[in-house]
């Protein structure tokens, strides 16, 4: 038996134990024994359940209350009691401090998923070399729309029409990574029906782009050039973990839009849907359903 990696223990002057993830608290013991926080901190490094009743006894803790520090643990999904038979992942063990056990559902789950991606050049190479790694089982290069759990449209200074086009008419999610001359923009995500979609983000610019209609079509035909190799690589991994949010169930950020320049410097905006888009009207039997959160960090003192 183990605490999960990464937990350890904590004790401060006021008598509070504290089982934390880096900075985080994620469990509060307001006043724990002595003799207890030397036994649990024996579960970081990891411990058989025999040895650690036996170190129980020897430092004067009752089976029952060893018996209820486990169950405490358990409860609140800290704790491996049993090394896992088959590996499900580099990031398995991660996710399942992050999220416990339905994020690690989540995380297993992605090798069912399929995520598309419309251009094959270095960028998308390294984006498809992520999600792969991240777990993601089918990954396909094509430039014509097929029905997958997310597509991912690159394109080069301005969203593709065709392709949002096709998407919103498909009813396929999607997320647009786009590389500008000296910025990657990544977002929003879209769920056809249900949030802003990348239209409702250029009719909110349009004013800002002077003759934008006729500045998108000479894209047209125009060759994906190379992106800048760090800029590049921000906009990939932004990127993926929008993507990676949504696949898990954990987050769609409606309208969200991140810009990330060629220094470093990132940017966060959030659009509406447009009036003039009407990409949002959802039939009236349909609601939009609630985005589960499997955050584990606790407010100071939330636990007693």
């Amino acid at each position: 038996m183990r605490l999960h990696d990464g937990l350890h223990v904590a004790s401060f002057p006021d008598g509070k134990t504290e089982i934390c993830a880096g900075m985080d608290t994620l469990f509060s013991f307001p006043a724990l024994p002595d003799k207890q926080v030397r036994l649990l901190k024996s579960l970081v490094s990891g411990i058989s359940r025999s040895d650690f009743f036996c170190r129980a006894k020897d430092m004067g803790v009752t089976r029952s209350q060893g018996e209820q520090l486990l169950g405490q643990l358990q409860g609140a999904e800290l704790i491996s009691l049993r090394a896992s038979r088959h590996p499900h992942g580099p990031d398995d063990s991660a996710w399942r401090r992050i999220g416990g056990d339905a994020m690690r559902r989540n995380y297993r789950h992605r090798s069912r998923l399929r995520v598309t991606l419309n251009q094959r050049n270095p960028w998308s190479q390294m984006l498809s070399e992520q999600l792969h790694a991240a777990g993601i089982g089918q990954v396909r290069f094509t430039p014509k729309l097929t029905h997958s759990d997310l597509a991912i449209f690159l394109s080069w200074g301005f969203p593709n029409p065709l392709d949002l086009s096709a998407a919103m008419h498909h009813n396929q999610p999607y997320l647009p990574i786009v590389a500008g001359n000296d910025y990657v923009e990544v977002g929003p995500l879209v769920k056809p029906g249900f949030t802003p979609c990348a239209n409702c983000v250029s009719n909110a610019r349009a004013t800002l782009v002077s003759q934008l209609q006729e500045r998108v079509a000479s894209l047209s035909g125009v060759d994906f050039p190379r992106i800048e190799t760090t800029l590049a690589a921000m906009g990939s991994s932004v990127g993926i973990a929008t993507a990676l949010a949504f696949l898990d169930r954990r987050a769609i950020f409606p309208g969200r839009v991140t810009r990330i320049d060629v220094d470093g410097d990132i940017e966060v905006m959030t659009y509406e849907a447009h009036a003039n888009c009407g990409c949002t009207g959802l039939p009236p039997e349909l609601e939009f359903p609630p985005e589960p959160s499997f955050s584990r960090q606790l407010d100071e003192g939330s636990i007693s």
